[in-house]
């Protein structure tokens, strides 16, 4: 406006530079994969939203046929115009991104395509007033020719560095909605499906193999049973088991067990820094029981330990049960940590191992993966409520006693598991509480198990999660 043309007049430079219009650059690799790829298609968004907004054209140019732009430009990642303003992407962490605005560039820099994608929707956010809420992509924003960014910086950090919504459900199987389901996740800056692309870093994930319930990932009863049904768990009815996820665990207080372990970890940990020999190698292996039992062992060794650290006799999922699998898991952890100290061994609190043990806390190389019952608690409440007391109690008991902490929680409504979408069910407020509490409890790793069924509030649901997943103390009337 008028104060624009003023200090321009007095030969200083404009404090903003206007969006509509500015060309956007992005490097060659990108294109490689424009069909799918993750920073194509969110510079395409860009594009897009920016004529939305503002009514005019952003010319979208790869780096290699931008020499002869001029005027006003957004580079997005890491080109050589980005490395001549002094902003070393190198430098800047997987998955976050540097903005910096002058009043005739703007510069949203990171590494590969992750960053820089994360960084263009929160440029948009901010600057454009324009949110990526739907699953379409339909969305709408005011419209506003005159929209512009402030000359400054930003650093965008997520606050969980691993955060991952479970998208997965009947409705997304047709092939036409599949780029759908990607583009949600990408615009949600929810890097779901990019577990197996070097986008993400294999250390946030959990290794080889199963990411859960991975018991028998290192002992599976069709190599070892028949030898060693003594490494398996005994049932009520004084009988070894060995079926995964019906009547199945492994016999924790077998010395033997131990060794056996403790041999296939070490041997899945050097195959994959065969696979990753740089600083991005795995760090997370997930050890963990099997689904769907109320109980580990049945066996008078297992019994004894479990009574060890019981908080009432004669039960096992006070405390006793997470007893014995945590004395077990630590051990294995200390072995582990011999050969390589940068591991993390991962295993549940869930079912009848989710109470802490009585005097025993994890090693500084055990992660307590805790899950959040949704059998136990009312999701439409924060866990601060007074009706889920004793669901905080279990977070904070284990958050007390233990480095490290990640969370399982389960966003399970709106007929998740049924038919379609029957109940009009919404408990945005209480998502958004529950983060703000992990993240303030120091929690930096996050899965959500949802199901995609078009139900009601969902996209709500997921956007104001995911909004928490980067400002926990985001305004969530607001959103």
């Amino acid at each position: 406006g008028s104060s624009h043309a003023a200090l321009v007049g007095r030969g200083q430079r404009p404090s903003v530079i206007k969006l509509g219009g500015c060309a956007v650059v992005y490097p060659d690799a990108w294109r490689k994969n424009s069909g799918e790829g993750w920073g194509f298609r969110t510079a395409q968004d860009l594009t897009n939203a920016l004529f939305r907004v503002t009514g005019q054209v952003s010319p979208l140019v790869a780096e290699s046929e931008s020499a002869r732009l001029a005027g006003r430009i957004i580079f997005l990642g890491d080109l050589a115009e980005t490395r001549a303003a002094g902003i070393d992407c190198s430098a800047i962490p997987k998955d976050e991104a540097e903005v910096r605005v002058t009043s005739d560039r703007v510069y949203i820099a990171g590494q590969d395509e992750l960053g820089p994608s994360n960084g263009i929707i929160e440029f948009l956010q901010r600057y454009a007033d324009w949110y990526f809420a739907t699953i379409d992509g339909c969305d709408t924003a005011p419209f506003n020719p005159d929209a512009e960014a402030p000359v400054g910086s930003f650093r965008l950090k997520p606050a969980f560095s691993y955060r991952l919504l479970s998208l997965a459900g009947r409705s997304w199987k047709a092939t036409s909605e599949r780029l759908l389901q990607k583009d949600f996740s990408r615009r949600l800056r929810i890097p779901n499906y990019l577990r197996p692309n070097k986008l993400v870093s294999p250390r946030e994930i959990a290794g080889v193999g199963r990411t859960g319930h991975s018991y028998y990932f290192y002992l599976w009863p069709k190599d070892y049973f028949a030898d060693h049904p003594d490494y398996y768990s005994m049932g009520p009815d004084g009988k070894r088991h060995c079926t995964r996820n019906v009547d199945g665990q492994l016999c924790l207080s077998n010395p033997k067990l131990l060794d056996q372990i403790t041999a296939n970890m070490l041997e899945k940990i050097a195959e994959d820094r065969k696979k990753c020999p740089g600083p991005e190698h795995p760090v997370v292996y997930d050890f963990s029981q099997n689904d769907n039992m109320s109980y580990l062992c049945k066996c008078e060794n297992c019994r004894k330990i479990i009574a060890r650290y019981n908080r009432v006799p004669g039960g096992n999922a006070e405390g006793g049960d997470a007893g014995l699998q945590l004395e077990f898991v630590n051990a294995l952890a200390r072995r582990v940590r011999e050969r390589y100290p940068d591991v993390l061994i991962r295993t549940f609190a869930y079912v009848s191992t989710e109470v802490p043990p009585v005097g025993l806390v994890p090693e500084p190389n055990v992660m307590i993966w805790l899950c959040d019952l949704y059998s136990k608690s009312c999701h439409y409440l924060p866990l601060t409520h007074p009706f889920n007391r004793k669901r905080l109690d279990v977070l904070e008991s284990w958050r007390k006693i233990a480095k490290n902490l990640d969370v399982w929680d389960y966003w399970l409504y709106g007929s998740s598991h049924g038919g379609g979408s029957v109940y009009p069910e919404m408990h945005a407020r209480a998502l958004a509480a529950d983060l703000k509490l992990y993240a303030s409890s120091g929690i930096r790793r996050i899965f959500c198990e949802a199901a995609f069924e078009r139900q009601c509030f969902y996209e709500l649901h997921s956007f104001v999660a995911a909004q928490c997943f980067f400002h926990p103390d985001a305004d969530v009337d607001r959103l």
